[in-house]
């Protein structure tokens, strides 16, 4: 069976025939090769420090009740028990470029030297490849979640993760 789709927060491209690509420096793709398994890093483990996070004042503006009592808690000020950071602990990704051509720039950031490649694939075949125990979806950019959004994808912990 293929991966997830049907989460508000995992947006599926227009074309499922789309060109995806993974550029990885070649031990890990020996990694993937010997181990038959494509490695999933824990969010808060990504380069860049404000992956999967959120911006508590924009919530406090939004006026979303179930939001905002999360953020009030006294409990939830603490950084290991705040529902936001647990959503960082949660969650894994490996990402995946979709585009018809390959990305000089993503090569450089992602695959890093000499000794690096590319997979190339479907966006389909990637889906159907993947366990039924995984969402499979595209990053959405937005510079402001209450404009974008419906309430209900708002409350969906996942649009934090799935959204630049």
């Amino acid at each position: 069976m293929p991966a997830l789709t049907r989460n508000s927060a995992f947006v599926q491209p227009k074309n499922e025939n789309s060109f995806v690509w993974k550029y990885l420096s070649f031990d890990k793709f020996m990694y993937i090769l010997n181990s038959n398994m494509l490695p999933l890093v824990r969010i808060d483990k990504f380069n860049d420090e404000f992956e999967g996070k959120i911006d508590t004042a924009a919530f406090k503006k939004s006026g979303l009740k179930e939001i905002l009592d999360l953020i009030k808690q006294p409990k939830a000020r603490n950084t290991r028990i705040n529902p936001f950071y647990i959503n960082r602990l949660m969650n894994f990704a490996s990402c995946w470029c979709i585009d018809e051509n390959e990305s000089d720039a993503l090569w450089k950031i992602f695959a890093g030297g000499e000794n690096s490649l590319a997979i190339k694939t479907k966006y389909k075949i990637l889906k159907k490849m993947l366990p039924n125990t995984v969402y499979i979806g595209a990053v959405t950019y937005s510079n402001n979640y209450f404009k974008d959004f419906d309430e209900d994808r708002l409350k969906n912990m996942h649009t934090f993760i799935m959204t630049k």
